[in-house]
């Protein structure tokens, strides 16, 4: 099955990993909410709050296709080889998960000008830093 999608994009000349395209966008959007709502609270700019809760809204979009291209990428490229740096990547990217639904959550009740959110943001960046970091370890 896996190989059957990988064979399909080889055949319209895609012969890349699927993991690093949305990768980038979870590690955008994650960091940038965080650096939104810093702004927000320090610069004085309290509309920023609502562009670091669309940041973390559209991490949360990419993070759900990041995971399974990075799933498949690993089945497929790397055989699913249980390494550390696959397994500190796993680890960190289920971890990361819960940070993003809770920074949502307190976004929809209107607590996005919290110290709480900006530490949500805080700890989702460092998991996000994290996990980039075995991922190149595992690449490099």
């Amino acid at each position: 099955m896996i190989a059957a999608i990988y064979d399909l994009l080889e055949s319209i000349g895609f012969t890349q990993p699927l993991h690093p395209i949305p990768v980038r966008f979870t590690v955008a959007m994650v960091v940038g909410a965080l650096i939104f709502a810093l702004i927000a609270r320090f610069g004085n700019c309290a509309t920023l709050y609502r562009t670091a809760q669309h940041a973390i809204n559209f991490g949360i979009i990419a993070y759900l296709f990041t995971v399974p291209a990075g799933l498949l990428d690993w089945m497929h490229f790397y055989g699913g080889a249980w390494n550390y740096p696959i397994q500190m990547k796993m680890v960190f990217s289920f971890l990361l998960f819960p940070l993003l639904i809770a920074a949502f959550s307190l976004n929809s009740r209107n607590k996005s000008d919290s110290i709480s959110i900006i530490v949500i943001y805080a700890a989702a960046s460092v998991v996000v830093a994290v996990i980039t970091y075995f991922g190149g370890e595992l690449v490099y």
